[in-house]
């Protein structure tokens, strides 16, 4: 689970897929984005492929 915080006039959403896109070179693939309660996290679920 990779998370990113919105911090105050920036959203999170960007850093958090650059997050996932260099993990992805790394044998990790993303399988979903959500947003938990009032929005202000990210997160999104990864798992190893073989």
């Amino acid at each position: 689970m990779v998370a990113a915080r919105n911090a105050w006039g920036r959203p999170g959403f960007r850093p958090l897929m650059e997050a996932v896109e260099h993990l992805s070179n790394y044998g990790w693939e993303l399988v979903n984005v959500t947003s938990v309660g009032d929005g202000h996290v990210v997160y999104a679920a990864m798992r190893r492929i073989a």
